[in-house]
């Protein structure tokens, strides 16, 4: 059963040249860790702050519900596609929302983030099986 469907397009050029402190407050150690590898690429920061942003639209909770862009992570598979990992207090609000009791396990999210010319989107699918 599908849940939530976002999605988030930014401008690139919104991300260049940031400071530290803006990284940290928004992007976890392991994405920080993939975004020195990129030399911080303004491509690649945005596509990942859409990414959360998707996220928080699916999910339909935004960053009021106590729920914050570092409960979201953006990490690669081998094939360097993003997918989502997400915190304990995520899973918590979704089985608040449905009333149910459903492991991380159970939980499918999918993501797929793009780039062109000077935006970045990404599309975020939350699907409980």
């Amino acid at each position: 059963m599908i849940i939530g469907i976002g999605t988030d397009i930014i401008r690139i050029k919104r991300f260049e040249n940031k400071k530290q402190y803006f990284y940290d407050s928004i992007f976890t150690e392991n994405e920080k860790i993939y975004f020195e590898k990129k030399l911080y690429n303004a491509q690649s920061v945005a596509g990942g702050f859409a990414a959360k942003e998707a996220f928080l639209k699916a999910i339909g909770s935004g960053i009021a519900e106590n729920i914050g862009l570092l409960d979201i992570e953006i990490l690669h598979n081998n094939k360097n596609a993003p997918y989502y990992n997400i915190s304990q207090k995520i899973i918590t609000y979704i089985n608040n929302i449905l009333n149910k009791n459903i492991e991380k396990e159970n939980i499918n999210l999918n993501l797929s983030i793009s780039h062109d010319g000077e935006y970045a989107c990404a599309f975020a699918i939350i699907e409980v099986l």
